[in-house]
This record gives structure tokens, sequence and C-alpha cells, in this order.
């Protein structure tokens, strides 16, 4: 089984202490991104018109999948770009739910 960035870089849980864990740089560094240092690093997204929509998605999804955590999350993209935000927008009108 291939080992993820994540896996190479993080402390386990079973083998490490939760303290160490928390305070584990490569962790701390990954929760504390904001939306804005994500935009700055994806032109991709930067420029889709529903970058304030989804923000690039899941970075765990991006991470594990592109082993970048400022790459888009492929799902969510699919979501938005293939239209179903609109029928999902449409549906919910049309049975008048907010």
């Amino acid at each position: 089984m291939m080992s993820t960035i994540v896996e190479e870089n993080a402390l386990n849980i079973l083998n490490d202490d939760l303290k160490d864990i928390i305070n584990s740089s490569y962790l701390y560094d990954i929760a504390n991104k904001k939306a804005k240092d994500f935009l700055e690093n994806n032109e991709k997204c930067n420029k889709c018109k529903y970058k304030y929509d989804c923000l690039g998605g899941c970075r765990a999804n991006a991470l594990a999948k592109h082993s970048n955590i400022f790459d888009n999350d492929d799902s969510v993209c699919a979501y938005f770009l293939g239209g179903y935000k609109e029928k999902k927008d449409k549906l919910f009108k049309e049975l008048n739910i907010k």
C-alpha cells in the first residue's frame, strides 16, 4: 500500500503522544490554512466562478488525491461545474425548500 504525504509527515496516534500530535507543526499548518491562502495558491480555482461557494472543496480530499493541500477537490468540482448546484437549487425552489 502506498503511503500518503500525511502518513509520511504526520505523527501516529498509535505510536505518539496526543500532545505531540496536536502540537505537530505539520498538522497545525494544515489546520491553520485560510481560504485566502488556498485561493492565492490555486490558479485554477481562483479563476472559477464558484470559488466562494466551494473554496476548492475538502482539503483532505485534495491532499489525498493530489498530495497538495492547495489543490482542488475533484468531487466538488464535478458538483459545481457539472451543473448539479443549479439543478438542486431549482428542485428546492419547486418544492419550496429553503
